[in-house]
């Protein structure tokens, strides 16, 4: 009689992890083993190097926290992206009615009692040190965290998690569900997190959390919508080689501004007692005696020779701007400041509001908004909610007013040039200074009642008489 072993269910999961992680280990290191290689193998790029064929979370992070340019790498679009506070709303059509909606009233309540975007900024971060992270939403409806939310009427707290702090236990396997292949559940190392400058807190709890307490967030999906792509994958190279130039300049600035000496003794001279000359010298080297006492001994300073390095930076930044889209300016000034020339503001600005339209609003903002109207937390709004970010590039009021400056100016050259007989006045105030059809006409209809009410003032008779008249009047 012929038996079948039947596995329990419990292995066969453990079985297929086992399966994944293997598929994932051997695709890895075929990877690594092609990366830097060329003449048929014969010259190892990365060997010699010395980039890493592997790159783990530790790596990541540990460039995020201590290099500098790194942790701008991987800050600059989400502080960006949330500088703005966005507004949420229902429809147009109800907005205009001057009342808030339920929702409406909800949600702004809810910004004002949690920093709500300061949390959104923070796992957007977080979520590039790794492929992903994850923010734990701390519902009131007191179930462990291992079961789904269930009559939750408050959110309490919120708190973002790195992939290393939010390992994936289980995936959903089942193909009529509607998160297939996402995650089911979550082991998380709750208080596992580190301040910037403090060390790891000591005591760690984990926690199985159910993925309804969580919000995904993976950025630069490839095949996956579970795991991203690093910010610092395709620059990690780069930013090695930053820190060698960087490194290297310091090291050699130190050994040139002190040059070192060569001591030469004269022909015939007895050396009597080197421990008396050693002493002389370290004196001179380490302490605060600037003379040295040497009888038929020469001290012939070494030229040194100091290369300037930041030809070799430029070139680093410039690879690292091209394959992140952060300007060079931008990647190592201010992203308002003098240093940022206004293409390159432009061009930041533009990828920063596609982020926001792309990435923000519907993989981090919505999904935040739909699991607490999904869970009660919120009313469910009688229309679709809108998401309105603010304009990224607006001015400030030095920027301001010197536009109404140049603008005015302008408007006085064409008033009093005669060029309305060929640019309209409604065409010149809408095509040129970009004022709306709206604002055009309101502004020519100003000036027509200004006009007609000038014309229309009675005049007084004093105003008739000129001066030679009034001598005579007076006379």
């Amino acid at each position: 009689m012929k038996t079948t072993a039947v596995e329990p269910k419990n292995n066969r999961g453990l079985l297929q992890k086992l399966k994944d992680l293997t598929s994932v280990i051997v695709s890895r290191a075929t990877l690594a083993g092609q990366l830097g290689e060329s003449f048929g193998g014969d010259r190892e790029l990365y060997t010699a190097c010395g980039y890493p064929f592997t790159i783990t979370f530790q790596r990541y992070n540990g460039r995020y926290t201590r290099q500098d340019i790194a942790k701008r790498i991987v800050n600059a679009y989400p502080d960006a992206t949330w500088r703005g506070v966005p507004e949420v709303y229902e429809t147009e059509k109800i907005k205009e009615k001057g009342k808030e909606t339920d929702f409406e009233t909800a949600w702004n309540e809810l910004i004002k009692t949690l920093p709500i975007y300061h949390y959104l900024n923070r796992i957007d971060r977080v979520a590039g040190i790794g492929r992903y992270g994850v923010l734990l939403l701390g519902f009131d409806d007191g179930r462990p965290y291992s079961s789904p939310v269930q009559g939750a009427k408050e959110l309490l707290f919120l708190q973002p998690y790195s992939e290393n702090n939010a390992g994936i236990d289980t995936i959903i396997t089942d193909r009529k569900d509607k998160r297939y292949g996402l995650p089911e559940y979550y082991k998380m190392k709750m208080g596992a997190g580190r301040n910037e400058s403090g060390p790891k807190m000591t005591t760690t709890i984990e926690e199985r959390v159910h993925w309804s307490r969580v919000i995904h967030v993976a950025e630069n999906c490839a095949e996956s919508d579970v795991y991203g792509t690093p910010r610092l994958e395709c620059v990690y190279n780069r930013l090695q080689d930053v820190e060698t130039i960087s490194g290297g300049s310091a090291e050699m600035f130190w050994r040139g501004a002190f040059p070192g000496y060569a001591f030469e003794a004269d022909t015939g001279t007895t050396v009597q007692s080197t421990d008396a000359l050693d002493d002389e010298i370290e004196a001179y080297m380490h302490g605060l005696t600037r003379v040295l006492r040497l009888q038929g001994i020469k001290a012939n300073a070494l030229t040194p020779e100091v290369a300037n390095p930041k030809n070799h930076i430029e070139i680093q930044l410039q690879l690292i701007s091209g394959a992140t889209g952060i300007p060079v300016r931008i990647l190592t000034g201010s992203e308002r400041g003098e240093l940022a020339s206004s293409q390159d503001q432009t061009n930041w600005e533009h990828k920063v509001d596609e982020r926001r339209k792309s990435f923000a609003g519907p993989s981090i903002l919505a999904p935040f908004i739909d699991r607490l109207i999904e869970f009660g937390v919120l009313p469910t709004p009688k229309e679709d909610y809108i998401i309105q970010w603010p304009d990224i590039g607006a001015l400030d009021a030095k920027e301001q007013a010197e536009v109404a400056k140049n603008k005015t100016e302008a408007l006085a050259k064409y008033v009093t040039s005669g060029a309305d007989a060929v640019i309209p006045p409604q065409m010149y105030l809408t095509t040129v200074l970009g004022y709306s059809d709206e604002e055009a006409t309101a502004m020519l209809e100003a000036a027509m009642e200004i006009i007609q009410r000038e014309e229309l003032e009675p005049i007084d008779d004093d105003d008739l008489v000129d001066d030679d008249e009034e001598e005579i009047i007076d006379e």
